[in-house]
């Protein structure tokens, strides 16, 4: 079954709802790809295969091959968006001068993303899910459209120029090092995040950089500031998070999951959000009711496919960005 697709300005949004798998899709434009409701496996030209869950997403250059292939979560949603080639080059003249010479300095010609699985931070993920909304409730506005893939560029090419600083952070090695060396580096989190589960050992994690081990270990720390292992451990604990609060699975289930021990799990929650597993889940269920109770249908936005928790408010995309308008006609 093919997905959902627009297309507006050149720019195709292709919206998979749960149950469906992506079709073998040659890539020709930069793209954008991103899932929630559980895990979703693409994979790359026949040999990479990529997780995409609700954390994270991927950015991809043209060229490639994408097909499902995998674990898929039943639940399991996929968002993908091939920008325009005129609206990326829009975006990056809207960009702030230092910003777009930052790109254009580390960039090659003709302009490239970094490829790898990113952490999907609030200002991304608020317009991927209106957009995931509006597509899968069938909404056609094609000017509605167009202003989103903007402000989505915008924000993208943003989290591409914080990348670049990162890259040009690196000073103890040469310039025309730098950013080989990230993109090694990336290889090593794109592992951790679609392997998670599963023991990873240092080894493996050396042979995807291709790397000794302890020359990935310092590297590691110089671009991120933390070992492989407290990464891995942070990648685990913010999808055993998620599930806790999203799923019915009882706490052993969700540490074989996300490859912790019960105990390790427990203290995990403890550190990051204070809490245990039943006071995390029972303060998560008691704020969405009061939620509940405080937004009105007009307002409120729900994912169909999506569980009622994972529902979203206009308020909440204002609130993250002010660029970000919502259409003051009821979208219901």
């Amino acid at each position: 079954m093919f997905p959902q697709q627009r297309v507006v300005q050149g720019t195709q949004i292709r919206w998979l709802p749960a149950g469906r798998a992506a079709p073998e899709t040659i890539g020709s434009v930069q793209s954008v790809h991103a899932a929630w409701n559980g895990s979703y496996s693409l994979s790359l030209d026949g040999h990479t295969t990529l997780k995409l869950e609700d954390e994270v997403f991927v950015a991809l250059n043209p060229g490639h091959i994408l097909t499902a292939r995998g674990r898929r979560d039943a639940s399991a949603c996929l968002l993908s968006i091939y920008f325009a080639p005129e609206l990326l080059q829009k975006a990056l003249e809207a960009l702030p001068v230092a910003d777009r010479e930052l790109l254009t300095d580390y960039s090659q010609t003709p302009f490239r993303l970094f490829e790898h699985v990113r952490d999907s931070d609030r200002s991304l993920a608020s317009v991927l899910r209106y957009i995931a909304h509006h597509m899968s409730t069938g909404i056609d506005d094609p000017q509605w459209y167009e202003e989103q893939v903007s402000f989505l560029l915008r924000r993208l090419l943003g989290h591409e120029a914080s990348l670049m600083r990162t890259v040009d952070a690196l000073t103890h090695m040469k310039s025309w090092k730098r950013r080989e060396t990230f993109v090694r580096i990336a290889r090593v989190t794109d592992l951790i995040h679609s392997c998670y589960e599963r023991a990873l050992t240092i080894d493996e994690l050396a042979e995807a950089a291709h790397w000794s081990r302890f020359h990935m270990m310092r590297e590691f720390k110089a671009v991120h500031g933390i070992s492989p292992y407290e990464y891995l451990q942070r990648r685990r604990t913010q999808t055993a998070s998620r599930l806790l609060c999203a799923t019915d699975l009882s706490v052993a289930e969700i540490a074989e999951r996300t490859g912790f021990h019960v105990r390790t799990l427990m203290r995990r929650l403890h550190r990051s959000r204070g809490l245990g597993a039943r006071a995390l889940r029972t303060q998560y269920f008691s704020s969405k009711a009061a939620e509940a109770l405080a937004t009105t249908p007009a307002k409120g936005v729900t994912f169909p496919g999506f569980a009622r928790r994972d529902s979203i408010t206009a308020l909440d995309v204002l609130q993250n960005d002010n660029e970000c308008r919502i259409p003051r006609r009821d979208r219901h």
